[in-house]
């Protein structure tokens, strides 16, 4: 985290998005085109990939 935008560092090159939260919900918004991508906080252990 870097401020309210959210950095991931991968071989094929970094992802980093704004973050903004309404309520139980994360919305990840692509700092270049603005578009928006709403997820859910939910209580729990994280989800093993």
């Amino acid at each position: 985290m870097v401020g309210d935008q959210y950095c991931s560092v991968a071989d094929d090159g970094d992802a980093c998005f704004n973050l903004y939260r309404d309520g139980d919900s994360l919305i990840w918004e692509d700092p270049n085109s603005h578009a928006r991508f709403p997820s859910n906080v939910i209580q729990g252990k994280a989800v093993p990939w």
